[in-house]
């Protein structure tokens, strides 16, 4: 499944994955999202497969992460939150979340992957707070929409 495009929203970095689908935004126009979505808020890197870093958290403009026509092969959750996407240029987005060491903060999501198809729409998300990192559900997406 392609990853076709990568913006932000505020604070939040999103990428688009799969078919081009039209929906309406907040004031009623139409614009094209991502069969499937990607928002994350937390320290992320896009790696190419020689370890050169393409964007980060820090990159202002990611619309040439669009343009490497990346398939999404497959996913991993490690225990630690890591979650890295496997693309079949080689190249990996790693997403880190930063754990709170404060005991009294607040639940943070750091990221979510969902299906726009679905009524509820979240597939998992990595949340933390005073009871440490905590995968909500786990992410299977290997094998899907090849």
């Amino acid at each position: 499944m392609p990853m076709w495009s990568a913006g932000w929203a505020g604070d939040i970095t999103w990428f688009q994955f799969g078919k081009a689908v039209s929906r309406l935004d907040r004031h009623g126009n139409k614009r094209e999202v991502g069969e499937y979505a990607l928002h994350v808020s937390c320290t992320w890197h896009w790696r190419s497969s020689s370890g050169f870093v393409r964007a980060d958290y820090e990159t202002a403009d990611l619309r040439s992460l669009g343009e490497l026509s990346a398939r999404f092969r497959e996913a991993d959750l490690a225990e630690s939150g890591l979650l890295t996407f496997y693309f079949d240029n080689g190249d990996t987005l790693a997403i880190e979340p930063d754990e709170s060491d404060d005991e009294s903060a607040e639940e943070t999501e750091h990221w979510r992957f969902f299906n726009r198809a679905y009524k509820h729409h979240t597939l998992s998300l990595l949340t933390s707070g005073s009871n440490g990192m905590r995968p909500n559900m786990r992410l299977k997406l290997a094998g899907a929409h090849k």
